[in-house]
Formats: structure tokens, sequence, C-alpha cells
């Protein structure tokens, strides 16, 4: 009898470095429509407990200037943010609330509900100032923004994973983990 290919998926290549159970991980939520890529840096937001990925960037393109609504930030964050969220640089000092995001242009385009409070130069760091700008976690799972229902995943808290696969896993990520690299591809947490 004649067989048919229903769905192909790619081969899945594991996350953890070494033998997957050293790795530690705990069940968190993720709200219905929130997005979150396999591997990435995820923190929890304070006021509900929900995970999503890390709301942190870069100031890009035009950085943030207090003469005007508008400023950029690295391209492909924009959808790391939503509107609502309210935005603070390194130093915690608010930046302004978000009114609008165009993750089409290049860098991201961020409108805010009035001009940037402060001026944010190209490369500093632009947050999120509800929780989920600290590193807590990594996904282990891939959750699409199509879901429907809030959905249960077990992302890694502790362990040695493939920092080749981790996404948005800078220093300021390493040190909120405190974890570290190692040679062999390893980021150990």
């Amino acid at each position: 009898m004649p067989q048919q290919t229903i769905n192909t998926y790619p081969k899945r290549v594991p996350l953890e470095a070494v033998k997957a159970d050293l790795a530690l991980r705990i069940p968190l939520t993720v709200k219905a429509g929130t997005p979150i890529r396999r591997g990435a840096v995820c923190g929890v937001k304070t006021a509900d407990d929900y995970v999503r990925e890390r709301k942190r960037s870069l100031a890009a393109g035009t950085g943030f200037s207090d003469a005007t609504p508008t400023g950029q930030i690295t391209n492909g964050d924009g959808v790391r943010f939503e509107v609502g969220d309210t935005l603070k640089n390194e130093a915690g000092e608010e930046i302004g609330e978000i009114q609008g995001i165009d993750s089409i242009t290049n860098p991201d385009t961020i409108t805010l509900t009035g001009n940037a409070a402060v001026n944010v130069a190209v490369g500093e760091a632009v947050l999120a100032d509800d929780g989920s700008e600290i590193a807590a976690c990594v996904a282990d799972e891939e959750v699409k923004s199509t879901e429907e229902k809030d959905t249960q995943l077990s992302p890694y808290i502790g362990g040695a994973l493939k920092q080749s696969l981790l996404l948005g896993l800078d220093d300021s990520a390493k040190a909120e983990l405190n974890g570290k690299s190692y040679p062999g591809d390893i980021f150990k947490f």
C-alpha cells in the first residue's frame, strides 16, 4: 500500500550541551497570543507571573530623543514589546509608554504616547518596566502567537546548554542568570 507524507518536521537539535537529566526545568505559563522562540532568554512579568521573551533591546538608528515621540531599536526586537509597555533605560529612567510598534522598518520604530522623557543614544539599552526585562529562564519550546489558550512551558532555570542555540543571551542576561560561557559552545547557569 502506498504511503503519503502528511507533515514533515526538521530534525530537533537538543538545547542541552550534556545529559538532559542534569538540566533544571520548572513549569511556567505563557499568556495566550504571546510568541516565544525556542531557546529564547525569557523573563517573568511581575504583575501576572506570565513568562515572555525578555523585553530588552538596544537603541538603534536614531535612538530616542526628548524632542520626538519616535525612537528606534534593534531590527527584529520590536515583537518583544507590546503597546502599553513603559520603556526605561539601563539607569532606570523612564523613556515613555509605547503607543505603536512598526517592526517592518529597519531598525524597528517605536512610537511613544508623547516625546521621550530622556535621550537614549544608539547602542544603549532599552528595557520594559514590567519584570520581564530581567532574565529568569530559557524557553525549551516555541510558542506561537496564534495560541488561543495559555500555554504551559517548562523552561530551563539551570543547566549546561548549547550557547549557539540561545537567543537574546547577552552579557547582562548571563549576569542575571548567574551563568558563564565555557569552551565547546556551553553556557552553564
